[in-house]
């Protein structure tokens, strides 16, 4: 597989190997689209070869990319390019338990339990979505840099209901004899002979959850021990012992072992999958009791040089020198811009200045969140390179027209040039905001979260699950937490976070950090999620064609076969997702749903939001009356009042305020009120401006380019053009 590094596959730059086993070879690559890296796990080719290896690759990849979880490697993508067969998974930067092992030793019975108990709520995300992991080992615990156990290698997960069962007979008991007690049986669907039950040596195919529990003890065994529980030069000699031999009390090798701990390990090991603890969840609130975390009392309750501890990291956080230089900086651009436009428009007459100024305000944060984006690589910045490096070719020639017309626009208002000139201030500024701002910030801000990180990395240990660390940040963080929230875990964690606080604390407001990404994000997302859907289900297609085509079908019948085959387990999975997503809101408060709805509603509450539709609906109001009065109430005109007249006579005159055009434009405006979006009402909000005051509007603008007739012929476009965004949107998303 050395041959691969270097060479791109299905948008991964393969950097280098980071191991090799049974079921293919890892790879440290770089996801070129959102400039990430993953870990690329790649198929043997023999197994490529085969058409029925290759088809169960692939379902039980997609079925594993499912789980989502902190303490469960995420898969990505799955996907096959100049035939190699491939899943991207997430890069956990850090080690093993078996290298931590065999770097530092035993570890004590306390940290051995936190690790392990991270692994058991892993576990048993996968089990209650009917996937069981079959080779649980230390060597597939992964441990990241900030302490959080993350369960690897899913190459042999299989679901419960499964399209089919494991291929291969069990190994014969000459061949367990020949082969080496540290072999992974991963082409049998076995797992690893050191830390096999008894039940999958016997039957790999028809194991439960329980055998994963047995595995995670035997783990256990190990940390604590230094040495798994039964050790053999053999195979067959070590799945012997496990179904014969009488475990070896860990106070062998362990003083002061508590009873409880040894309960729970015994219980775990039990030969009999009946003996042991029903499930996953039993085991996890065994754990949780010996080490005095019991999620089941209520929210975790932190000791106080915890709270104290995050205190000072917030207290540093928020008051290093460079957080009060980005506020001043970012308002007074925008300040000093929306001044020197409003001067020039309206005192100084010098539309094309007045452009230049606009331009300066929309482009200096383009080029800002560019520039910090390839820096950072933050989520909204991976999300849109993503989209853009995902669009096929008609979506790259739609979006240069919709450039080439921006150029147009520009040009005909005049504002061409002068955007050119401020692009370069603009870049100027963004540059210098950057490094003298941006980055220092960052820098200063570093030693606060890393500090926090420690006390994060110790309440891990310590057996505090990951969402218990997340809430108490948010509890004792104060109202203005979400900054210091996404920098310790992350923006999606964040937005999370946001949803529960919303329901648990109603008592006081708390302040939003950047919300103008939330929409952005959701949107990308969905596109993104669409796209890798599609991905999957051609994945499997092709999977399952070939399947098909070696099994005689011909290529009519394989495609046709394959698809329905694709349709079903795509179908299958989507029920899965909704079934666990049910349990999740059935586990919510009435305040957590609420919160959680509102978060995934746009704009709906938002005040500027209110305050747009309350402007909309006066002006389609009055531009509504006032064409109509012109139209169908002549006679009605003479009867107001004298003071009235002019200023109704000045209105008329701006445009077509006295037509059909405006009419309908006035209509069109009362419509979007109903509208929960904010695109289509913007433009149709522009084009009904430019309707009624197509001759202020290009008298103000001074261009001789830009005459009434383009600016009308634009105000009908856009007014007409947002109300069908809003249409289309109902049809494509229920929203209108």
């Amino acid at each position: 597989m050395q041959h691969l590094v270097g060479k791109t596959i299905g948008g991964h730059e393969i950097l280098s190997v980071l191991g090799a086993g049974g079921m293919g070879a890892v790879f440290r690559a770089r996801q070129i689209s959102l400039d990430r890296e993953v870990a690329l796990k790649v198929l043997p080719e023999r197994f490529a070869q085969n058409a029925e290896a290759m088809a169960r690759f692939t379902r039980e990849a997609l079925s594993a990319a499912q789980l989502s979880h902190h303490n469960v490697v995420q898969v990505y993508d799955v996907g096959e390019d100049q035939g190699v067969h491939y899943i991207s998974m997430e890069f956990v930067r850090g080690k093993s338990l078996a290298d931590l092992i065999r770097k530092d030793g035993r570890l004590t019975i306390d940290d051995a339990a936190g690790y392990v108990l991270q692994a058991a709520r892993g576990l048993k995300v996968a089990h209650d979505q009917g996937i069981i992991h079959r080779d649980i080992k230390p060597d597939n615990l992964l441990l990241s840099e900030h302490g959080v156990v993350k369960i690897a290698d899913m190459g042999l997960a299989k679901s419960l209901k499964g399209f089919e069962p494991v291929d291969g007979d069990a190994p014969t008991e000459l061949e367990l004899k020949s082969l080496g007690a540290d072999l992974t049986l991963a082409n049998r669907g076995m797992g690893t002979p050191a830390y096999m039950p008894p039940e999958q040596a016997r039957d790999a195919a028809h194991v439960d959850q329980r055998a994963d529990q047995y595995s995670l003890g035997c783990t256990l065994y190990y940390l604590c021990a230094g040495k798994a529980p039964y050790s053999g030069t053999t195979a067959f000699e070590l799945i012997t012992k496990h179904m014969r031999e009488p475990l070896t009390p860990l106070d062998v090798h362990v003083r002061n072992v508590p009873g409880p701990f040894k309960t729970i390990i015994e219980r775990m090991l039990e030969k009999n999958p009946e003996d042991r603890y029903a499930g996953m969840a039993e085991v996890i609130r065994e754990l949780e009791r010996y080490l005095d975390v019991d999620s089941e009392k209520g929210p975790y309750t932190p000791r106080e040089q915890h709270v104290a501890a995050l205190e000072g990291a917030l207290e540093e956080f928020y008051q290093v020198p460079s957080a009060g230089l980005r506020s001043l900086a970012t308002m007074g651009l925008f300040g000093l811009c929306g001044l020197l436009f409003v001067y020039n428009l309206l005192i100084a007459k010098d539309f094309q200045l007045a452009g230049g100024f606009a331009g300066l305000a929309v482009l200096t944060p383009v080029f800002n969140f560019l520039i910090q984006g390839l820096r950072t690589k933050n989520h909204l910045f991976r999300r849109v390179r993503a989209v853009f490096f995902g669009m096929p070719l008609l979506r790259w020639l739609q979006l240069g027209l919709a450039a080439a017309g921006l150029v147009a626009v520009l040009y005909v208002l005049g504002w061409l040039f002068s955007w050119i000139a401020f692009a370069v201030v603009a870049l100027g500024l963004a540059v210098g905001f950057e490094f003298a701002v941006l980055k220092p910030l960052r820098t200063q801000r570093a030693g606060p979260l890393d500090r926090f990180q420690k006390t994060l990395r110790e309440l891990r240990l310590r057996g505090v699950g990951e969402e218990a660390l997340q809430e108490f940040v948010c509890r004792f963080a104060g109202t203005n937490w979400e900054e210091f929230h996404e920098a310790l875990f992350g923006y999606e964690a964040m937005i999370r976070a946001r949803i529960r606080v919303a329901a648990l604390d109603q008592s006081k407001p708390r302040k939003k950090f950047a919300t103008w990404r939330d929409a952005l994000a959701r949107w990308l997302d969905d596109v993104e999620l669409k796209r890798k859907e599609a991905r999957e289900r051609r994945a499997l297609m092709r999977a399952e064609a070939q399947r098909l085509r070696a099994q005689g079908k011909s290529e009519q019948e394989a495609e046709m076969q394959a698809q329905a085959e694709a349709e079903k387990f795509m179908a299958a999975e989507q029920k899965k997702a909704e079934a666990a997503e049910k349990r999740r809101v059935k586990e919510m408060t009435a305040a957590e749903v609420h919160a959680h709805l509102e978060e995934r509603r746009p704009f709906s509450r938002s005040g500027v939001n209110r305050l747009f539709t309350l402007a909309r609906l006066v002006a389609g109001l009055v531009v509504t009356l006032l064409a109509a009065l012109m139209l169908y109430g002549q006679g009605l005109t003479g009867n107001l009042p004298g003071p009235v007249r002019p200023y109704l006579n000045a209105y008329y005159a701006w445009g077509q305020g006295r037509t059909i055009y405006a009419l309908a434009a006035g209509v069109l405006l009362l419509v979007t009120v109903f509208s929960s979006r904010m695109l289509g009402p913007a433009l149709t909000t522009l084009g009904a401006a430019l309707i009624v005051g197509n001759r202020a509007i290009t008298e103000l603008a001074g261009q001789p380019t830009f005459t009434p007739q383009i600016a009308w012929l634009a105000g009908c476009a856009l007014a007409a053009g947002g109300v069908v965004l809003c249409v289309l949107g109902k049809i494509g998303k229920g929203r209108f």
